[in-house]
């Protein structure tokens, strides 16, 4: 866990945090504000210093490009959770399911279970028939079911080659992490812990990415604090077999206003947060036109540094 403040800011970039300062617009909405910023899934090795320099190297790019600076007393916090998951990867042995080759323990084939759910999901969503699934399936006559992970395999690869965006290893490793957060209960609660300890009754802006989404959400849904705006990137709490781990949906209270901000093209925030696939009153605002130029659509650079994303945080 690490706390950014301006001189942090400057420091990592080598002065050109004081070029920033200098592009334009001067945001003062965030005016001795708090910004909580969460990361997403799959960042076992990484820290928070190192998270924190990539986010405000993003930032810095979507300021310039929106005409904004960021005002001096902004406080960065980036709490770190990636260590921790990564801890409970390695003790309960799960596996991503592309790399399974023999039958696991019980938390794999729990975790098996949870996969086929979201790719069944899936497949509904986008119409397409299980004997495409099939076709591509390899494994011996028999059970076709979550336990078989050559069939959940099979299920995958057909999401895959129907629609590039259902990227077979992007899901694969994200619901390894998602599901260890929402379906393991030590899991969530030394998550949600990390978050807690950087959240009190001072107002601050709560700005979190992917698997990041769903921790802030279940952090800010089950106490109240002060949060003028919440924004979440690339989010998959669109997807039921997400949601439902996360009843009763609601509005968080103490949460101001919500704008969740989506590439229509990202392979995990496949889903608007709209009345369809997650009701809330007073309902989220989804802005979708983002252009993501990472690789998979679905990095944080790609999102951060967007200047519609960088002009809601700092306007």
């Amino acid at each position: 866990m690490a706390n950014f403040d301006r001189r942090a800011f400057i420091s990592s970039f080598s002065g050109a945090a004081l070029a920033l300062s200098g592009l334009g617009r001067h945001a003062s909405a965030t005016n001795g504000v708090r910004i909580v910023m969460i990361h997403g899934c799959c960042q076992p090795d990484r820290s928070a210093e190192e998270i924190g320099q990539q986010w405000l190297a993003a930032l810095k790019s979507g300021a310039a490009a929106a005409g904004l600076h960021v005002p001096q007393d902004v406080e960065f916090v980036f709490p770190y959770y990636g260590a921790k998951l990564g801890e409970w990867i390695e003790r309960y042995s799960v596996k991503p399911t592309t790399s399974i080759v023999s039958k696991g323990n019980s938390h794999q084939d729990d975790y098996l279970r949870f996969q086929l759910e979201l790719a069944e999901e899936l497949l509904v969503k986008e119409k397409i028939p299980l004997s495409e699934v099939g076709a591509e399936y390899q494994g011996a006559p028999g059970e076709k079911g979550p336990l078989n992970w050559e069939w959940v395999q099979a299920v995958l690869r057909t999401l895959e080659a129907r629609n590039d965006r259902l990227a077979q290893f992007t899901l694969d490793t994200f619901t390894r992490d998602a599901f260890l957060y929402l379906n393991r209960k030590p899991v969530r609660n030394d998550i949600n812990n990390i978050i807690l300890k950087h959240l009190d009754d001072r107002p601050t802006i709560v700005v979190a990415h992917s698997l990041g989404t769903v921790v802030a959400y279940d952090v800010l849904r089950s106490n109240r604090f002060n949060v003028p705006l919440f924004v979440t990137l690339g989010s998959p709490l669109g997807l039921r077999t997400v949601s439902k781990r996360l009843t009763p949906i609601a509005f968080p209270q103490g949460v101001s206003s919500w704008n969740n901000f989506y590439d229509d093209r990202d392979p995990v925030a496949l889903y608007p947060l709209d009345s369809e696939n997650f009701r809330v009153d007073p309902e989220v605002s989804n802005i979708s036109d983002i252009q993501n130029g990472t690789r998979n659509r679905h990095g944080i650079d790609g999102y951060l540094s967007s200047p519609s994303v960088v002009g809601r945080i700092l306007e």
